[in-house]
């Protein structure tokens, strides 16, 4: 029977019990005033087992619930960064879980994962660690990112107040004596944010690290070069390419599937057919112009697959490396089935060669309208040319496994089903990362 969960909070318990059930021993970090039922932001999980293996009982324990395991990332040597969908509910929900099994950055340990789960308390049923612990490891965090701010330095300075000798011990331990002396100094006489340049300060405490073990250091730096290397070679973002009649509502549709699934990537973009960012106003009326003559239109060719190359460079594959989704408005494809469009007047068969040749996307999509709604949404585009399209963008979907989408319905709804396919083989390809 699958088990079915309404609110981010219950399935997030769900995760915490299937850990504990393992044997592990989880806590979340900086969960001390206890997580709404709606999370908006990444959970940190840390727990006494690799990450990998935390992974794959969370993914294998929601296999029979309404959530499914769609991203796996790795982003540290002991860190992977996993994302559930929640699906049943009005719209789609999205858990991010940040699982680790010590606090380290750029590939150096600056905290022991046994102290970061050992003393560990119950807050609302959620394990947290000791205060000290998950006030030290918070105020790292805003170290890294050079930003300290007020808030972060009461929560470290009320941990100190409970147990200053804790909180000493944690710092010297992940900073070094010297600045955990002069931030025990602040604390001590209650004040403020010490006025220092966090940047600086960041980049001593990694130094610390590499001269402590330099050796381990070094591991470290192989392992990441290792992983930027796996995800250059295996994306861990998505490219969608929307295909269909001029009228065929690609623009609402993609800012509509951006709109649902964006929470599962780190950034989203929507971009022209050419990753130039989308632009209204573009392509107006692109047949009026006569056709270059077959030797221009073989040149023009050429030139269009240079583009896309050079558009797929900067625009979208960035994105899709760095965990990120991409929805873009047509393909190479479209020089095949209306070569007009661009002027051309080449053989299909230079056309097919164009679309070997420039880079695949992950998912394709035929927003297919009837030819009749298309031109009543285009005045310039005739009837009668909109058939004659119609009949190749089918062909063009059975050749290259599109999927076809009706979108004569509302947009709404037209970007539901492609999440939903979209989730699926997300899913299908994290598992398949984990080895399950």
């Amino acid at each position: 029977m699958t088990e079915v969960f309404s609110t981010q909070r219950q399935l997030l318990l769900h995760c915490l019990n299937a850990l504990e059930a393992a044997g592990a021993t989880p806590v979340v970090l900086h969960a001390r005033f206890g997580l709404p039922s709606r999370i908006t932001s990444d959970v940190d999980l840390v727990c006494n087992l690799p990450s990998l293996q935390c992974a794959r009982i969370i993914a294998e324990s929601v296999s029979q619930t309404n959530a499914r395991f769609v991203q796996a990332i790795q982003h540290e040597p002991t860190w992977h960064y996993a994302v559930l969908a929640l699906e049943g509910a009005s719209q789609l929900e999205f858990l991010a879980l940040d699982i680790g099994s010590d606090l380290r950055r750029s590939g150096l340990q600056l905290l022991d994962g046994g102290k970061l789960v050992s003393d560990r308390q119950w807050v609302d049923g959620i394990p947290v660690p000791s205060w000290p612990v998950d006030a030290v490891a918070y105020f790292i965090k805003r170290i890294d990112k050079a930003d300290v701010r007020s808030d972060d330095w009461a929560y470290l300075l009320a941990a100190y107040t409970v147990d200053p000798q804790g909180v000493r011990v944690l710092l010297r331990e992940a900073v070094g004596s010297r600045l955990a002396s002069r931030v025990v100094q602040s604390l001590g006489k209650g004040a403020t944010v010490p006025d220092v340049r966090w940047k600086a300060v960041r980049r001593r405490i990694r130094a610390r690290a590499i001269v402590a073990r330099p050796w381990r250091a070094i591991r470290g730096w192989i392992a990441d070069a290792a992983r930027v290397g796996r995800r250059v070679l295996q994306p861990t973002g998505i490219w969608i390419v929307l295909q269909g009649l001029d009228g065929a509502g690609k623009t609402t549709v993609a800012d509509a599937i951006i709109e649902k699934v964006s929470s599962a990537f780190r950034r989203s973009r929507h971009a022209h057919m050419f990753g130039d960012e989308k632009r209204s106003g573009q392509a107006v009326a692109p047949r009026v112009k006569r056709p270059y003559t077959p030797a221009m239109s073989l040149v023009k060719a050429a030139y269009l697959v240079l583009r896309w190359w050079v558009g797929w460079a900067r625009g979208v594959m960035p994105v899709v490396v760095r965990s990120g989704l991409v929805v873009t408005e047509r393909s190479p494809v479209d020089l095949v089935v209306d070569p007009l469009r661009f002027r051309c007047s080449v053989h299909p068969v230079v056309g097919d060669w164009v679309a070997r040749t420039c880079p695949r996307a992950d998912l394709y999509v035929l927003l297919r309208v009837s030819p009749e709604v298309a031109a009543l949404r285009k005045r310039e585009l005739a009837v009668t040319d909109a058939r004659v399209l119609a009949s190749r963008y089918d062909e063009a979907a059975m050749r290259r496994d599109m999927l076809v989408v009706d979108a004569e319905r509302p947009a709404d709804e037209v970007a539901g089903e492609i999440a939903g396919a979209l989730l699926r083989m997300m899913e299908a390809r994290a598992l398949a990362r984990l080895g399950l």
